[in-house]
């Protein structure tokens, strides 16, 4: 396990002032939920209000990562997701912030397609800790915001892609509550597409775009 501090940014000028430090501790891939759980306790325990954040990376091509901070500790189910994720082969990356701003989640799929991206966004329904779940896989995105964006909105615009997704076969697609729903076929199938939006999609989805690349 290897351990950095550094100071945070701005607070140089400000003479004998605590100066918050962020913690990034890298563990090996195999760690535990309980030994990585004993060290964000250890450190929250000493916590003396100069510790500003906690980031905790596992070992490995996807570096899963939790990061913890101001006031918000690692609940157990965090650090279980963690270790999931990263035992998890069609994870390709995991980042956890659970921090005030905005507490998220943000994963990568190697495979799936759309109704996979869903299907792993899903698991965090409900979860009160969480305010933004973000999951990829390859040219399929969906980003629940619910502080930045229309949850409603989402849900119409997830259900329309999988509509035309049953249809079409997309190669891609993004969506979210803000901007424009985004949909990729094949240059064989664009056509078609296009005249299925105009036909199906109600005003209520705002601006659908039919590209041969939905993920820039």
């Amino acid at each position: 396990m290897s351990v950095t501090a550094q100071e945070s940014d701005g607070d140089d000028d400000i003479p004998f002032a605590k100066t918050p430090k962020q913690v990034t501790v890298v563990m090996e891939g195999n760690a535990t939920t309980e030994q990585i759980s004993t060290v964000f306790e250890a450190y929250e325990d000493v916590d003396d209000g100069d510790l500003e954040s906690i980031e905790l990376v596992l070992k490995g091509p996807k570096r899963a990562t939790l990061v913890t901070g101001q006031g918000i500790h690692a609940a157990d189910g965090m650090v279980r997701d963690l270790v999931s994720a990263q035992h998890d082969d069609n994870v390709t990356n995991y980042l956890r912030e659970a921090v005030p701003a905005l507490p998220s989640v943000s994963l990568t799929l190697a495979t799936g397609g759309f109704d996979g991206v869903v299907e792993v966004a899903d698991r965090y329904h409900g979860d009160k800790s969480l305010e933004s779940v973000t999951v990829a896989s390859g040219d399929f995105a969906l980003d629940r915001d619910d502080e930045n964006g229309d949850p409603a909105l989402v849900e119409a615009r997830q259900q329309f892609v999988q509509q035309a997704d049953r249809r079409f076969h997309l190669t891609g697609a993004l969506v979210s509550g803000r901007g424009p729903l985004t949909l990729a076929t094949t240059s064989r199938d664009r056509a078609a597409l296009r005249h299925y939006v105009r036909v199906n999609a109600s005003e209520s989805l705002g601006r659908v775009v039919v590209r041969s690349q939905a993920l820039p």
